[in-house]
């Protein structure tokens, strides 16, 4: 996709594929820019998204790791862990939907 990103996915190497593509139709669902990253060591979901979140033009950052995901927002001073129980198209929805302004769906933000 472009270089003005909005949206930074930052994956395990071994994601499995059905995971990736849920995640990135909630993201395009909502007409938002991502860039995918992949990585090859095996890192928790969680310090994933953070490094997305610090690595994103508009600091909001995904990280999966095989059947987990989390959304990170980098605010003032470090990033937020988003949580919720998410399905992984919600997941990439609410990204795209912080990215535009608009409420996150399933949690208080």
């Amino acid at each position: 996709m472009s270089s003005a990103t909005a949206v930074l996915v930052i994956a395990i190497s071994n994601v499995e594929g059905e995971v990736l593509k849920s995640v990135l139709a909630g993201i395009e669902e909502e007409s938002v820019l991502y860039r995918i990253h992949r990585v090859q060591e095996d890192t928790d979901s969680i310090t994933l998204a953070y490094q997305a979140s610090r690595q994103s033009t508009l600091g909001v950052g995904i990280g999966l790791n095989r059947n987990n995901g989390h959304l990170a927002i980098r605010e003032q001073l470090a990033p937020v862990i988003v949580q919720g129980d998410f399905s992984m198209r919600e997941l990439g929805h609410n990204s795209a939907r912080y990215v535009k302004g608009r409420p996150l769906k399933g949690c208080d933000l």
